[in-house]
């Protein structure tokens, strides 16, 4: 072949060669930028994995709960800085040593199994004590296995530990106190608690009178009562506190409770709770009641001169005007006038009589509706008896128709009280005023009884004690000092207040304020004529001849038939034969 087509193939051949290495060398040149890239990629991977171990460095230094790294033997192989705090030892010091050294036998075996029981079903955490020195720190311990690595978290709960713990004596140590007061303490929800369903915390010696539950006696609440429990009970779900006391049956016997209740409100002011308090107060009840009727004793006794003196007098009327109708020379119309004095005379002192035998009475407290204005006329002459002659007493009753609740003999006892007290201040004699009107505290209708002396007054520090019980400044054998310590219990349960006013050598006032319950105006007194006619019949039972007489005739003059007997024996005879 001759040179010049050796040429020409190879020019050709280089030709075809030239596209080849091209289009390799384009291939390389992607190659290159796509190495590039990923190197680029790879450095900025490399960047981000550095700084979230940076990060997860500095999370698990600096983490609120203790981070350990165990191997499968239990030993520290990590520990961050609260692990460090916990165990004592800062984390070189530890590294190497097991976790269970820090505990004691009892807890290490815990925490073998807790190790063992890793990955399976039975997995869980476990509670244990870590000691470093002289401290004890309570954990809770959570772990996982991954990689042949222990990851175990330790939560500190030794406050939260502490805090139940003190809170489970404290408890503990209420129950005790409880039991040994008989208390009932109750916490209810106030749905739970208008449906009188509630779940009490501790049960005392209450416990037997309210059936174990805090509202689950309404049916055992006297029925004077009820009324009085459902008004606390709204108040209490108003939110307001709720101080009660009222009278339920048990064991075949009525009983005396104090019932104190304390709403729980929410930022909405709603109740969410209700915690409360029922303390059996029978025995301190009836001691008042005994005390009560030791001081009515004691006022009796301080006028029985003054009384035996009034019926003296009905008796020397009674039978000097009946000598004076008996005789033959008297005029029937004179005689009738007579007649009907001695009536009038001896009601007075049956009136007289009644009142003493009602007021020295011990008795139940009646919760009913009085008028005090008709207590006060009822009572003039006992009060004008105990003061004595020689003070001028003055009424002034202006709260016609007004009513409170209460018993009758507890006003008796109040208006006696004070009187026997303004008395004692007015030796050489002076003036007793009693008052009564009707007036207004805080929205609400009073009854304002005021009682009012001209005697040698108090000093502050007598006026600082005078309510307190058997405080007195009377000589030995002048009283005892529960005149007003009395008054003031009794206010106290009517709902009342009460105020005393007084200075050294100008006198004293009472200021008392009862709950108007109601307003009526005056009825006419029943004339004989207004008596209307019956019929039927009436079984007289009387041992006195005189009053059996004197029931049978009034009885058949009203039209009715009248069986008389003297005793129980002999009405039922009486009733066998009809």
């Amino acid at each position: 072949m001759s040179l010049e087509k050796l040429r020409r193939a190879a020019e050709a051949s280089l030709a075809e060669r030239r596209d080849e290495i091209e289009g390799a060398l384009y291939e390389l040149e992607v190659h290159r930028i796509e190495l590039d890239l990923q190197n680029r990629e790879l450095r900025r991977t490399e960047r981000a994995l550095e700084k979230a171990r940076d990060r997860w460095r500095e999370l698990f230094e600096h983490a609120p709960v203790a981070y350990l790294l165990l191997d499968l033997d239990g030993r520290i192989r990590k520990a961050n800085r609260r692990a460090e705090a916990l165990l004592g030892l800062p984390a070189a010091a530890a590294l190497g040593c097991t976790l269970s050294s820090f505990m004691s036998p009892e807890d290490a075996d815990t925490f073998h199994r807790h190790r063992v029981q890793i990955g399976s079903r039975d997995a869980g955490d476990c509670l244990c004590w870590i000691r470093s020195g002289s401290r004890k720190a309570r954990v809770r311990i959570h772990s996982t296995a991954a990689d042949g690595w222990i990851r175990t978290v330790l939560f500190d709960i030794t406050e939260a530990y502490n805090d139940r713990t003190a809170r489970v004596a404290a408890e503990a140590r209420l129950s005790e106190i409880v039991a040994l007061t008989g208390d009932l303490l109750y916490a209810v929800v106030p749905s739970r608690w208008t449906g009188r369903d509630g779940r009490p915390l501790w049960d005392g010696e209450a416990e037997r009178v309210t059936d174990g539950q805090a509202w689950h006696f309404m049916h055992r609440v006297h029925p004077d009562d009820r009324a009085i429990v459902d008004a606390a009970v709204h108040d209490a779900l108003d939110g307001l506190s709720m101080d009660v006391a009222y009278r339920v049956f048990a064991d075949d016997e009525m009983r005396w409770l104090r019932d104190r209740a304390f709403p729980e409100v929410d930022e909405r002011g709603r109740v969410v709770r209700i915690v409360g308090i029922v303390t059996d107060v029978s025995a301190a009840e009836r001691l008042r009641r005994e005390l009560a009727h030791a001081r009515r004793l004691e006022t009796i006794g301080s006028f029985a001169t003054g009384i035996a003196h009034d019926f003296n007098n009905v008796l020397q009327a009674i039978v000097g005007l009946a000598d004076l109708a008996a005789r033959e020379s008297t005029d029937p119309e004179v005689a009738r006038r007579h007649m009907l004095r001695i009536r009038g005379v001896a009601k007075r002192g049956g009136g007289l009589a009644a009142h003493l035998l009602t007021f020295g009475r011990q008795s139940e407290v009646r919760n009913t509706e009085v008028q005090p204005d008709q207590v006060l006329r009822e009572i003039e002459l006992l009060f004008r008896r105990l003061v004595g002659e020689h003070i001028e007493v003055e009424l002034r009753l202006n709260a016609h128709g007004a009513y409170v609740a209460g018993d009758p003999v507890q006003l008796e006892q109040i208006i006696l009280n004070l009187a026997a007290n303004a008395r004692d201040a007015m030796l050489e004699g002076g003036l007793l005023s009693v008052s009564t009107e009707v007036g207004t505290i805080d929205d609400r209708e009073v009854v304002i009884l005021v009682v009012r002396d001209t005697g040698t007054g108090m000093d502050a520090a007598t006026r600082d004690r005078a309510f307190e019980p058997y405080f007195t400044t009377k000589g030995e054998g002048r009283g005892s000092g529960i005149g007003l310590s009395s008054v003031r219990s009794v206010v106290d349960d009517l709902s009342g207040s009460v105020v005393l006013e007084s200075e050294l050598g100008e006198g004293t006032s009472i200021r008392i304020a009862l709950p108007c319950t109601k307003r009526r105006g005056q009825s006419d007194e029943r004339r004989d004529s207004d008596i209307p006619r019956v019929h039927g019949t009436a079984l007289v039972v009387e041992d006195d001849p005189i009053v059996r007489i004197t029931l049978h005739d009034y009885l058949r003059d009203l039209g009715f038939g009248v069986l008389v007997a003297e005793d129980v024996h002999d009405a039922l005879h009486r009733l066998e034969l009809r």
